[in-house]
């Protein structure tokens, strides 16, 4: 398998993630310091900012932590997962218009990671994951589970507007994968409109894809997109 991603873009934002998270981190410090002086009622305002602030940086900073910094990364856990392909197919990692893009021998996947834990059910038309105290102790770095499908959505209608205007006489169809990543997610999905699995079985369901018939021709087109000379 090829794998094709910007890492420039993905250590620049890790590092912002740094500077945010231990920034926003100061500034809670700070701003209880602040608080702490009770015969200076005039600086609440200021404490206050410092807090509110804080908070809104390190939750920041955490995220971009877990997407481009530490731990097990997303765009690592994907290569990671699809390993022993061929050539055939080609993950790009941040180097198109979205995050994620798989390009098969004859069809084109948006994935979309998430990394939360836990049980994750998708039941009358929502996705739900019950945190309960774990969101406590996870609460400045854990993204929220959001809304997949329209994640998913909004991914795959970003890559296609993209390859209309690039490839305006070939019609092709791009098609999103829910990835979760986390090894102790416990999924009842099988009700999600959008194809939706556990990152231990996404070679699995690619193999068991319907064929999107592409051609040659069209396989060759999307190479020279989305594989440029950087690939890796």
């Amino acid at each position: 398998m090829k794998i094709v991603q910007n890492d420039k873009y993905i250590k620049t934002r890790g590092r912002i993630g740094r500077y945010a998270f231990f920034g926003g981190f100061g500034l809670l410090v700070t701003g209880l310091l602040i608080s702490l002086n009770v015969n200076r009622a005039d600086l609440f305002p200021i404490s206050f900012a410092c807090l509110i602030l804080g908070i809104l940086l390190s939750q920041f900073g955490g995220v971009y932590m877990r997407r481009f910094d530490r731990g097990e990364l997303p765009h690592l856990a994907l290569a990671k997962a699809l390993k022993g392909f061929d050539d055939r197919y080609t993950l790009v990692n941040y180097a198109a218009p979205a995050s994620h893009v798989l390009l098969t021998a004859d069809a084109v996947h948006v994935l979309i990671p998430k990394a939360q834990a836990g049980r994750i059910s998708f039941k009358n038309g929502r996705w739900k994951n019950p945190t309960g105290i774990r969101r406590i102790f996870t609460w400045m770095s854990e993204e929220g589970l959001g809304n997949p499908t329209r994640e998913a959505h909004a991914e795959a209608a970003r890559l296609q507007r993209f390859l209309a205007r690039q490839m305006p006489d070939t019609p092709v169809e791009v098609q999103p994968i829910v990835v979760f990543l986390h090894p102790n997610a416990e999924l009842d999905i099988s009700d999600s409109p959008v194809p939706a699995v556990h990152v231990k079985k996404l070679k699995d369901l690619l193999r068991t894809r319907p064929k999107g018939g592409m051609s040659r021709d069209t396989r060759a087109a999307l190479g020279r997109l989305l594989e440029p000379a950087s690939a890796s």
